[in-house]
């Protein structure tokens, strides 16, 4: 058995290069209001945004409780929310079904999470290499080099995304 992932990068400039990805994520929580005697155990929502590529790893929530969207900070429309692009999974996600694989050593880490957001440079061209199976633990791209620490806050992002079919 094995599995055959791979991947896209996907660039997206929201209303120019300097984009950040907002998260929105129902968390339950116990409130006291005032049409209640009790508390009442219910959730809300949280937002917040990736700061830097230290976050830049994603593995979608169950329940689809967390979501990503690429927004421009400096755009709002006119209902006062950022302007920008969501990004959702159509399943319930797929990656390498063995993480830390010995066989594929670093030839694959960009498979270990649903999506990984990273900023833009010219060279970090791609996630992987078609040549990257000749030498797993020292192939062409290594893509956790990628993840430098680097401040993802309106930034020119890129999207590292795989697909996998079993």
């Amino acid at each position: 058995m094995h599995d055959h992932v791979l991947n896209f990068k996907l660039d997206l400039d929201i209303l120019g290069t300097a984009n950040t990805v907002s998260t929105s994520e129902f968390v339950p929580t116990t409130e006291k209001y005032p049409w209640s005697s009790k508390p009442v155990n219910t959730f809300k929502l949280r937002k917040s945004f990736l700061e830097s590529e230290d976050e830049a790893g994603i593995t979608w929530h169950p329940n689809a409780a967390k979501s990503y969207v690429v927004v421009n900070k400096e755009h709002k429309n006119r209902y006062g929310e950022y302007r920008g692009y969501k990004i959702r999974p159509l399943t319930p996600g797929i990656v390498k079904t063995v993480k830390s694989s010995k066989m594929l050593g670093k030839a694959a880490t960009w498979a270990e999470r649903n999506l990984w957001v990273t900023k833009r440079k010219d060279s970090e061209a791609s996630c992987c290499h078609p040549y990257a199976s000749l030498d797993v633990n020292a192939p062409p791209v290594v893509f956790e080099d990628y993840l430098d620490g680097e401040k993802l806050v309106q930034e020119d992002l890129v999207l590292c995304m795989p697909l996998s079919h079993p």
